[in-house]
C-alpha cells in the first residue's frame, strides 16, 4: 500500500510540474502574441503631449489614444510573419494631419519616431510636385 501511495504521489507530482509548466508556456505564447503600446503625441501649441497606452494583440486592430477632448485617434494593426514584424500606424487629427508620405497610415518595423505634417491625403490623382509640407509635431512609440 505505501508503495502504492508513493507511486500514485510521484505521478500526481509529475503531473502538476507539466500543467504548471504547460500553463507558463501558454502564458508566454499568449505573451508573444501581445505588445503593450504607448504612444505619445506631440503637437506644435499643445503644452502637453497626448498620450496613451493599450496592450495590442497581433493581427488585430489596437486603439492606443482615443480622441477623446483632443481628437486625435491613434491606431496600430501590429503583424508577424515568421520572425518578421511589422505594423500599420494610423492617426487622426481635428485638423488633418499626416506622415511624410502625405497619408494618415505608414507601415513600419523599428521605427518609434514619426514627423506629423499638416494636411492628409487627396483621395484625387495628382500629378507628383514638390510643395512644402508644414510640419506640427511628432508621434512617439514605445512598444514592450
Amino acid at each position: 500500500m505505501a508503495t502504492y501511495l508513493k507511486a500514485y504521489i510521484f505521478v500526481f507530482s509529475v503531473m502538476a510540474c507539466v500543467a504548471q509548466s504547460t500553463t507558463t508556456a501558454s502564458a508566454q505564447i499568449a505573451a508573444s502574441d501581445e505588445r503593450r503600446i504607448q504612444a505619445a503625441v506631440m503637437l506644435d501649441g499643445l503644452a502637453e503631449p497626448i498620450v496613451g497606452e493599450a496592450h495590442c494583440r497581433v493581427d488585430k486592430r489596437c486603439e492606443i489614444i482615443s480622441g477623446l477632448g483632443s481628437g486625435v485617434k491613434v491606431d496600430v494593426n501590429w503583424r508577424r510573419r515568421g520572425t518578421v514584424e511589422s505594423a500599420d500606424l494610423t492617426i487622426q487629427c481635428p485638423k488633418d494631419c499626416s506622415f511624410t508620405s502625405g497619408r494618415s497610415k505608414v507601415t513600419f518595423q523599428s521605427e518609434r519616431k514619426f514627423d506629423l505634417f499638416h494636411g492628409a491625403e487627396n483621395h484625387v490623382e495628382i500629378k507628383p510636385v514638390l510643395r512644402p509640407r508644414i510640419k506640427i509635431g511628432q508621434i512617439f512609440l514605445i512598444v514592450e
